[in-house]
């Protein structure tokens, strides 16, 4: 079953009431939560592609200009196709804030039965057939064609595409929001001293990331939005947080991952709010975990240093060598031992942030 916001909430309100309990019981029901989440991403997956909403919303109108019934001309000079409307609605779904009880997020458009009240209940009191013969034979007047029982059914048939459109894409937006929520969820939890929930954070997180598209500016304003209504004053980025699992041999693998995905995304707020630390704290935490491959490299290594050179070409020409020797080790090309390898990353790396070196040192020690 399709996860809503309604249910989110439900569980959200559960979560707050018991996390960071003590008891056994507690939190093995804190685990079952978090697991149920995880499981709900999967039902949250859509291609996200971007909608011209305008240009669907006007398919809806009968093409005039066809084979079956040309224009020959239009009162007022207009073309063959007819003037288009320059107004039209587009779905604007609220968002909805994380705390304890989060109110269900609600789409608010264009309401065309509304509007068929209205006109039902106006003075003029005319019924819905004597509108409908109106409508048909204004478009008659106007086209110099006859709209018969078959271009009909085509512009209904075209209207219920449209409204299908629209209500994909509203779909396609709760879901984002819904993602959006379950990513300030788990980065809550990784404050979690917990052990338990910060590993169930850590899945959490990086299931969302798969379905979560940050490099997409609608799913980080909603992420940014959701960050305002927190009021998280303190907020350290989500990239400090994912530092405390390289403490800990159970969680520094999962953290590894995370840290790996999250390099290209180093320049977002929400990752880092310094804009200066991330990228030099990402390298030093990522480093030994290479180092421990580096006859053997796996793909999450690769992919570590194939980031780890994209975003230095993009940041700075100093970063240039730094982002050679990351290429060399991706392509398992460079030609010497290990510890030269690791000198020339802590070289390349320190002529650019020696103000930094304390906090790289005070990281690895």
């Amino acid at each position: 079953v399709p996860i809503t916001s309604r249910m989110l909430s439900d569980v959200l309100s559960r979560l707050v009431e018991t996390v960071a309990e003590q008891g056994e019981d507690m939190q093995g029901y804190v685990t079952e939560l978090l697991l149920t989440l995880e499981a709900a991403v999967d039902s949250l997956e859509s291609d996200f592609r971007p909608l011209d909403f305008m240009k669907e919303i006007f398919k809806s109108t009968p093409n005039l200009n066809n084979k079956e019934g040309v224009v020959a001309g239009v009162p007022g000079g207009g073309s063959a196709g007819g003037k288009r409307s320059p107004g039209g609605g587009a779905a604007v779904v609220g968002i909805c804030p994380l705390g304890s009880h989060l109110n269900h997020a609600r789409s608010t458009s264009y309401s065309v039965s509304y509007c068929m009240r209205k006109a039902t209940g106006s003075p003029s009191n005319i019924d819905a057939k004597e509108l409908r013969g109106r409508v048909l034979s204004e478009l008659e007047s106007r086209s110099g064609c006859s709209l018969n029982k078959y271009s009909t059914n085509l512009c209904r048939s075209r209207s219920a595409q449209s409204l299908k459109l629209l209500g994909d894409s509203a779909s396609a937006d709760d879901k984002m929001t819904i993602l959006a929520q379950l990513f300030w969820l788990s980065v809550s939890l990784l404050e979690s001293d917990y052990e338990h929930e910060f590993l169930l954070a850590l899945r959490l997180l990086g299931r969302v990331l798969h379905r979560l598209p940050l490099d997409r500016p609608d799913a980080r304003d909603k992420v940014d939005k959701l960050q305002a209504q927190l009021r998280w004053n303190s907020f350290p980025g989500v990239h400090a947080l994912l530092l405390k699992g390289c403490t800990n041999p159970n969680t520094y693998e999962p953290v590894m991952t995370l840290l790996s995905q999250f390099t290209p995304l180093l320049d977002l707020p929400v990752v880092d709010p310094t804009q200066s630390l991330a990228f030099p704290m990402n390298v030093v935490a990522l480093l030994p975990y290479m180092l421990l491959h580096y006859e053997d490299a796996n793909q999450l290594c690769i992919l570590s240093a194939e980031n780890i050179a994209q975003v230095s070409t993009e940041k700075s020409k100093k970063l240039e060598n730094l982002a050679t020797v990351m290429t060399l080790y991706s392509r398992r090309t460079f030609s010497k031992e290990s510890f030269q390898w690791t000198k020339c990353v802590v070289k390349y790396l320190y002529d650019s942030y020696s103000h930094l070196s304390l906090n790289m040192l005070a990281f690895l020690v």
